[in-house]
């Protein structure tokens, strides 16, 4: 997997192991790839505490 920000966005590329051939390539803007990223942390911080209970 390859990650790398480029023009203000934020591009996720996935490799086949084997033959090298480009399975996914993926690309969202930086500001909504940091909400995304902040809304599932805060989901999995909630996950937590409530194993926690």
């Amino acid at each position: 997997m390859n990650m790398f920000e480029k023009d203000g966005r934020i591009h996720l590329q996935l490799m086949h192991m084997d033959s090298g051939r480009m399975l996914m390539d993926f690309s969202i803007a930086k500001e909504m790839f940091n909400e995304l990223r902040d809304h599932i942390i805060e989901h999995l911080l909630a996950f937590k505490m409530e194993e926690l209970k």
